[in-house]
């Protein structure tokens, strides 16, 4: 596991937030409490990023667990699922 720095976080979540927004701005429209989805997000993309998986990688996973969770009206995991 390596060492992820906030900032990095940060930037993917950014960039995981604008992604699924593009692709479905109504399901995002309609989470119920997006505060715990991002902050969950943040977990996972955390965990991705520890895990050894690139920038780009740890954002396809979680746009992915962003919008099913969403749809499903549930919270995004807080693991890595790779």
């Amino acid at each position: 596991m390596r060492q992820v720095r906030e900032q990095e976080v940060d930037k993917v979540l950014k960039a995981v937030w604008e992604t699924a927004a593009r692709r479905n701005p109504m399901v995002l429209a309609q989470m119920s409490d997006p505060h715990t989805a991002v902050e969950h997000l943040r977990n996972m993309i955390r965990d991705c990023l520890a895990k050894g998986l690139s920038a780009l990688e740890t954002n396809e996973h979680a746009v992915s667990e962003l919008l099913r969770s969403a749809t499903q009206n549930t919270q995004p995991q807080e693991t890595c699922p790779a």
